[in-house]
């Protein structure tokens, strides 16, 4: 049922006739209702309400009416531009964290049902990088930054990882998202090159870090896979720079 309208019920017209028997309008009053004009702005509200606007849209307060708002305001509490403490932060960052743990540790699908919902898919990069892999070292590594191999390590979830039992993975970093001196917002510590290193060498596994900006150079990026998976070669790589 719209908003405003009400339909009267049997039993309800039963009760207002009743109250209203006897009740008679003074024929001055009905003499002075009939033909009455309204003003302009009455008809406004009208025409406003039965449009679903409000009268008072567009409208700008008064001092006055400000003044009255700011009185009735005072000591509520609002969210909007609210700073929060320290404590409130790591409150919610427990929370998110025990929540994200407990739905991709316990369900890997609910991990990967998030990650499809964000439209987490092969970058460019990450295209010809897996392409690289399948032309040039067939076999050694899957793709698993959309969590399609299932495989979360640390609390992140590698880009690639090595499918012939080592404990290897690749990640492909773009600037503005990985390295402080270029981000457009600031980073945190395992979102950083050697952080994210440091992360998977806790648990026993090599990561090779490889930005976006090499791939202008297919020949580095190869023989710098080639020396990874021979373990020739595994290096801390800095931010934004080649070993």
């Amino acid at each position: 049922m719209p908003s405003g309208v009400y339909i009267k019920t049997q039993e309800h017209k039963a009760r207002l006739s009743a109250a209203l028997k006897g009740i008679r309008v003074p024929p001055e009053v009905l003499i002075k209702r009939l033909g009455r004009k309204q003003s302009a702005e009455t008809i406004e509200k009208r025409v406003c309400q039965l449009r679903g606007k409000h009268y008072n849209a567009g409208r700008s307060h008064t001092t006055e009416e400000r003044k009255k708002i700011s009185a009735a305001n005072k000591g509520r509490q609002f969210t909007l531009g609210h700073t929060l403490t320290p404590e409130h932060k790591e409150k919610i960052r427990k929370g998110i964290k025990a929540a994200w743990e407990r739905g991709a540790l316990g369900n890997p699908s609910w991990l990967k049902k998030v990650l499809d919902g964000m439209q987490v898919r092969p970058t460019k990069p990450e295209k010809e990088l897996l392409d690289i892999l399948t032309e040039h070292f067939p076999g050694a590594f899957a793709y698993n930054g959309d969590f399609s191999q299932g495989v979360m390590l640390n609390h992140l979830v590698p880009d690639f990882v090595n499918v012939n039992g080592h404990k290897q993975v690749i990640e492909v970093f773009g600037e503005p998202f990985h390295d402080p001196a270029k981000a457009w917002k600031p980073i945190r510590y395992v979102a950083t090159a050697v952080g994210r290193t440091q992360a998977y060498d806790k648990i026993g596994y090599q990561c090779l870090i490889l930005w976006q900006a090499e791939f202008t150079h297919t020949a580095a990026i190869i023989d710098k896979l080639r020396e990874f998976i021979r373990g020739d070669s595994i290096q801390v790589v800095v931010e934004g720079k080649g070993p």
